[in-house]
């Protein structure tokens, strides 16, 4: 059956679809390398790129390529520390102030790229600034090391650039009681005298007077400082017949506590050493 087979088969047939088989495939390597020479010759960095994300290891390829020159970067803090903004020195160490916003601009080197200002995490997408540049702002929260990057689906391509951000938190207020700590007793000291002073490293929002017994606790106002008042002092005096020493019969702690103006990490506060009136 296979001889009778092989014997309807001519040759000359079989040998003519071979040629027109080879010449589709060598028109079509022919073809693929004239697109390949074009693309090398028309834009030569789409290969390099091209070759970058291939070679890519978790999402980040290996080549450093640039991607925006005439870099200018700026600093605007946060409201609430009522400071102008200023110039940063591109691509040098600085230290910024948490929650500072980070302005960075440039000058594209290629066009139809998608640019990002990123920390290997986050992206921030640069985009036009209206006059034929790029621009993108980073809100400062912890320390990092920015990068300017180009995205080719879910690789980055990094310039090799960076900005080393050291983020400087907003301190905690200190409070300091005169001649706290220490224990009173009410007959030997009928009024108490407070004298304190408040400091915070941007601003003070409020003072108070905090009396505990036990589960309950009473708050008075002693002072509500300007925003930009670093340094808050005062005095209070608290008499043997103040209503709060009245059906007391567990030890009263008297502290002062004070609250800072961050409205970017939170109000934080912080209280005095305590004077303690035994029941």
């Amino acid at each position: 059956h296979l001889e009778r087979l092989l014997g309807r088969a001519s040759p000359e047939r079989l040998g003519d679809r071979a040629s027109r088989a080879a010449m589709r495939w060598a028109s079509a390597g022919l073809a693929f390398s004239i697109v390949s020479v074009a693309a090398v010759i028309v834009e030569p960095f789409r290969v390099i790129e091209g070759l970058d994300v291939l070679a890519a290891t978790n999402g980040d390829a290996p080549l450093r390529l640039p991607w925006i020159d005439e870099v200018a970067m700026g600093a605007t803090p946060p409201d609430y520390l009522h400071r102008s903004g200023r110039d940063v020195r591109a691509f040098r160490p600085t230290e910024l102030p948490r929650g500072t916003t980070l302005t960075v601009r440039g000058r594209p080197l290629r066009a139809g790229r998608s640019v990002v200002l990123t920390d290997g995490t986050m992206d921030v997408p640069f985009v036009d600034d209206g006059a034929g540049g790029l621009i993108a702002r980073w809100t400062v929260q912890g320390s990092t090391t920015l990068y300017v990057a180009a995205t080719f689906g879910k690789v980055r391509i990094r310039q090799i650039d960076e900005q080393l951000v050291t983020s400087i938190p907003d301190e905690a207020p200190k409070v300091i009681v005169e001649g706290a700590p220490r224990t009173t007793h009410l007959l030997d000291e009928p009024s108490i005298p407070i004298h304190y002073e408040a400091t915070d490293d941007h601003g003070l929002r409020e003072v108070d007077l905090v009396l505990r017994a036990g589960a309950r606790e009473e708050r008075r106002v002693l002072s509500r400082p300007a925003a930009d008042a670093l340094v808050d002092r005062g005095g209070y005096e608290i008499q043997a017949k103040d209503p709060f020493f009245k059906k007391t019969y567990t030890p009263v702690e008297i502290t002062v506590e004070a609250r800072d103006n961050d409205t970017v990490s939170g109000v934080k506060s912080a209280e005095s050493a305590p004077i303690v009136v035994p029941w």
